[in-house]
């Protein structure tokens, strides 16, 4: 008997046997509720993963391989543990839906093999995998998860074409996430992981933090889910490790890096409803331009070698891009003056290719309560609901329709300007909320304020099929909609469930 380890969670056994035959080569562990012979080895991973499976075995899968049985029976076995570990990597990584398991894999398997015959006669090849929660734990979060997923979902879907879909989901990330530095800078100093979902789709689209791969993780599985094809890439960017993503538009490859169009001040406080564009829809040359990113490698066949939205009219573009009907809308800002519309409300023509200047205003942000100095930059934000736009000035919001040109002030908080210094810094906008935040200065903390907008339509009575729908979403058959989660939360506890519809089916019998 020869026993040997290796260092990579890997042990080998060999037997001499003498005068045995063996029909087939006994598996150890093998799974009783998944069928290898009808799955590939990458599905048969990934649906051992969705079910929790903490010790995958894929015997099966490696005694059908001439090539990995002849490195066991070699003892030459380094090569194929990496190449199942980095298997089994590229499938967590490809899926960000599984933000539940542990980057860390470990391959490893004993075998004893008949030296006289040079053939295994036993194997038990398993993959081992931990998880950040249980699966009960993971039930609730996939909840979460799903609706989060619908609502980003939703803010896309006036989008069309591959373009339009991959700007709108690029720039529902950037309104929606802010950058966790503090996790950034606690690997830089320790080469540990601080906050495990900030690196997680998870992180980006439900707790709303994240750093460069939950952000590229996030796109990565929205853009899946309407059919943009797309990658995962790393390499550097500012000497840091960084991850973003190369999308295929209309046949051609670009760079997007959402981390990048999502601005810090100070690389601390985030700007509410500032989205940058430098780095959407980007080709290699371009890029490289930017002397920003480095040492990444494209996947085989991958070259992201055209330049036709290198120049495009979005380049300079510093608030979110709004699709309305055969538009797409969004505020330019040029720096102040006093006595000038540094801002406008701009549209292209999605079929002409015309831009157009809408509406033009004032928007200065002062400096030490005085009306003397101003800070040399914008902080107007734009979004729509039910096809207005609403976007902010220094002191006011403001709503906008394109279909008649009129401009209406909504809102005016008390106790702007002045010795207090106190301004509008950005908005965003979820259903008929609009969120917006005041402060003193940019590189300040956030201070968040709500305001509804009028709803231009009357919504039906609630009925008992509305009860059954709330009953489906919370055993997890149906994903409801932002506005359906709005509606449906009617004792505002802030969840959807079984509270509500008996709510519901008491109104209906008059008990309420």
């Amino acid at each position: 008997m020869k026993t040997i380890k290796k260092p990579i969670s890997l042990f080998l056994t060999f037997v001499m046997i003498i005068s045995i035959t063996w029909a087939s080569p006994i598996i150890s562990g093998a799974s009783d509720t998944l069928d290898p012979s009808k799955m590939t080895l990458e599905e048969y991973i990934a649906a051992n993963i969705e079910n929790f499976v903490q010790e995958i075995n894929i015997s099966h899968y490696i005694l059908e391989n001439n090539a990995w049985i002849a490195r066991i029976i070699n003892n030459d076995s380094d090569a194929l543990i990496d190449e199942i570990n980095i298997m089994t990597l590229d499938i967590i990584q490809n899926n960000p839906q599984f933000f539940y398991v542990e980057s860390a894999v470990s391959a490893s398997f004993s075998a004893s093999i008949n030296t006289n015959t040079n053939t295994i006669v036993f194997l038990n090849f398993r993959i081992s995998l931990n998880y950040f929660m249980t699966s009960n734990e993971y039930r609730a979060a996939k909840r979460r998860f799903d609706n989060a997923v619908a609502e980003a979902l939703d803010y896309a879907k006036n989008a069309d074409t591959e373009f339009e879909k991959a700007l709108a989901l690029h720039d529902y990330l950037v309104l929606n996430t802010v950058y966790d530095s503090d996790s950034l800078n606690h690997f830089l100093n320790t080469g540990k992981v601080l906050r495990h979902s900030s690196h997680t789709a998870y992180g980006a689209l439900v707790n709303g933090t994240a750093v460069c791969d939950g952000y590229s993780k996030a796109y990565m599985y929205l853009l899946n889910r309407v059919g943009v094809e797309n990658r995962i890439i790393t390499g550097t960017a500012r000497n840091v490790p960084h991850a973003w993503n190369v999308v295929k538009i209309d046949g051609a490859w670009y760079h997007v890096d959402v981390t990048f169009n999502d601005p810090l001040i100070n690389n601390q406080f985030d700007l509410h409803g500032r989205v940058s564009h430098t780095f959407f829809l980007l080709s290699d040359a371009a890029l490289i331009g930017n002397q920003t990113h480095a040492d990444w490698t494209l996947p085989a066949g991958i070259r992201a070698n055209s330049s036709a939205y290198d120049n495009a009219f979005f380049r300079d573009v510093e608030t979110a891009v709004i699709k309305l009907g055969d538009f797409l809308y969004w505020i330019h800002s040029s720096t102040p003056s006093r006595g000038t519309n540094n801002n406008s409300i701009r549209r292209y023509n999605i079929n002409t290719g015309a831009i157009s200047t809408l509406h033009s205003f004032e928007a200065i942000w002062f400096l030490d309560g005085s009306e003397n100095r101003w800070v040399l930059a914008s902080f107007v934000s734009i979004a729509a609901y039910n096809n207005i736009i609403y976007f902010n000035t220094a002191r006011e919001i403001r709503s906008y329709d394109p279909a008649t040109g009129a401009v209406e002030t909504i809102h005016t908080p008390a106790n702007l300007g002045g010795s207090g210094n106190r301004f509008i810094h950005g908005l965003t906008m979820r259903g008929e909320t609009i969120t917006y935040t005041i402060k003193t200065h940019a590189a300040t903390a956030d201070n968040f304020f709500e305001i509804s907008v009028p709803s231009s339509f009357v919504e039906e009575p609630l009925t008992d099929e509305d009860a059954l729908i709330i009953l489906k979403y919370e055993v997890g058959l149906i994903i409801l909609t932002p506005q359906q989660r709005a509606r449906y939360d009617l004792n505002g506890d802030g969840y959807i469930d079984s509270t509500d519809a008996l709510i519901i089916l008491k109104m209906l019998v008059g008990l309420l």
